[in-house]
């Protein structure tokens, strides 16, 4: 989803100019984008036909990944389609035989998150979603749960977002670590 109208140039924070920490004397705001990709410092703007090639943008800020023995790189833009378990906690203990919330909240720069699905061990069930009001809100979710047996179960989340990307299994390995959505999980003791 880009959405050029939301772009923003900002020169306050909270009623006060921006500090030169946050970007002093402004500072380009780009929803849906990780804050790495927007520009600090910002005193001009030049419009250009090619990419800017600064150190950051060019070296820094990148996914850099192997493929077939090459080092590629790709800018780090829009924030990947993401799910967090925030209830309960790794290695909180449920009671067994009743009826538990797992909880959470699920964000993606490219638009409203559509589905959330957990796994307890049987597989991938959707959950309730309560959406934000704009488009790059986080929504929270929730997921009714009784589990079925007693011991260390693995709980797991997974978001899909209005573009109808998914979580992924795996993490996207690359050199600086950006944009890290794989599925999270959460262990749980049932006793």
């Amino acid at each position: 989803m880009d959405r050029v109208a939301d772009i923003l140039i900002a020169t306050e924070m909270n009623g006060e100019p921006l500090s030169p920490d946050h970007g002093w004397p402004a500072r380009l705001i780009v929803p849906g984008w990780y804050g790495m990709a927007w520009v600090k410092w910002l005193s001009r703007i030049h419009l250009r036909k090619e990419a800017f090639r600064g150190y950051y943008q060019a070296t820094r800020y990148v996914y850099a990944y192997q493929q077939n023995g090459e080092r590629l790189t790709k800018p780090v833009t829009r924030i990947r389609v993401k799910s967090l378990i925030i209830s309960p906690l790794p290695g909180d203990r449920l009671a067994w035989g009743r009826s538990h919330i797992i909880s959470g909240k699920a964000w993606s720069g490219s638009g409203p998150v559509t589905r959330v699905e957990v796994d307890a061990g049987s597989g991938w069930m959707p959950a309730s979603v309560r959406s934000g009001d704009g488009p790059y809100d986080w929504c929270s979710w929730e997921f009714a749960w009784s589990p079925e047996r007693r011991g260390p179960v693995l709980l797991r989340v997974r978001a899909t977002d209005a573009e109808g990307e998914t979580q992924p299994e795996e993490p996207f390995l690359n050199e600086f670590q950006y944009g890290m959505n794989a599925v999270h999980s959460v262990e749980v003791i049932v006793s």
